[in-house]
Formats: structure tokens, sequence, C-alpha cells
């Protein structure tokens, strides 16, 4: 049995004074319900690289829904708490959660945050990752964080040709994204752990 850490809870401010940060966004072609559903069903996330399996320990979906997050290798997993829940139908969707367990040590507060908004060819997902390190190990925090973020770039293409046989009506699309992604650096040692690179959509076939 995986030996579980206790996290600290945190609320809304989190996603935007975390000591470390990582943002992206995708537009996709396919309709926001559809989006969501597929990032929210149970076993969703099978596209992610890190990503075993995720289940919901407490039905139904809402707030103060748990779910529980398989990750390589298999001994990590990682309990959620959602604390956000909206739903406009084929408009605008958003949840938002904080680990509170861990089963690696290291961490002292996890929040994830995903937006799925309708557009004209189809939607954009926004995902926000908002991390604090327990000291004294911010250049272990922020090595881990790099390498999440090399990992995202291909993790996206694969969640796009996912969904592409869903599409329909849409006009296929070819993706260049890339993500945008912030840490807060407390010096000079901690320099090149991130990048800003906007995202681009290419039109052409």
């Amino acid at each position: 049995m995986p030996r579980w850490f206790e996290m600290q809870p945190c609320d809304d401010t989190f996603l935007t004074t975390a000591p470390l940060l990582n943002r992206f966004s995708i537009d996709l072609p396919v309709t926001s319900a559809t989006a969501w559903s597929e990032c929210t069903r149970p076993g969703a996330l099978s596209w992610c690289t890190l990503i075993t399996g995720s289940r919901y320990l407490t039905p139904p979906q809402g707030i103060d829904t748990v779910r529980e997050l398989s990750m390589r290798p298999s001994a990590i997993k990682a309990r959620e708490h959602y604390f956000r829940w909206e739903e406009e139908p084929n408009i605008r969707y958003r949840n938002t959660f904080y680990a509170a367990a861990f089963t690696v040590p290291g961490l002292q507060r996890f929040a994830e945050d995903m937006l799925v908004e309708e557009i004209a060819t189809g939607c954009r997902l926004t995902w926000t990752f908002a991390i604090e390190p327990k000291p004294p190990a911010p250049r272990a925090a922020h090595a881990w964080l790099h390498h999440h973020h090399e990992r995202l770039a291909p993790d996206r293409e694969r969640y796009k040709d996912l969904l592409r046989p869903t599409v329909g009506e849409l006009p296929p699309l070819r993706l260049r994204t890339r993500a945008t992604s912030c840490a807060r650096r407390k010096g000079p040692e901690d320099a090149g752990c991130c990048t800003d690179r906007p995202p681009g959509i290419d039109h052409s076939s």
C-alpha cells in the first residue's frame, strides 16, 4: 500500500500567487461539450503520458467531488478535492481542485484549474497548474515543473488526434501549440527553467 502524505488545502487565490505556475491554452476543433466530457469522464486523461488512470471516489461530479489520479511510476497517486465545478452547456465549463494527499513527499500545496470555452472554430481549453513545494527543495520542484512542461506539447497533440474523429461539421485544424509557463524564481540559479511562448494555430492543410 502506498504511503499518503497530507497536503494543505487552498482556494482560488493560489492560482495567481503560487510560487510555481504553469498555464497553457489549446484551441480544439470540437464543441466545448465534447472536450469537457472527455476531460471529466471516469478514466479521463489517458492521452497524458504521465497519467495511468483516474477514478471518482464520490459521485456525482461537482463541488466536493474527490478523484484519485494514478501516475508513472505506478506508485505515484494523488487524491484531488474539487472546490469549483461550473457548467454552462455549450458555452463555458470550469472546474478547480487542490490535491488533498499525494504519495510523494516534497509538495505543500498543488492545484489545477481547467477552463473550456466555446469559440467560433470549436473550443479553447485553458489549463493552469499551481504548485508550492516544501522547503528547502525549490530547485527540485523547478526541475519537475520544467520536465512536466516539456511533456505537455506532445500530449496536447495526442489529445487533438483523439478528438479529431468527433469533429463532424467543423473544419480540421492543424495546431501549433506552445505552453505559456511561468515560474517565480528566487535567484539566478533557477534561470532558464521556464519560457514564455505564445500559442499559434495553422489553418493550412
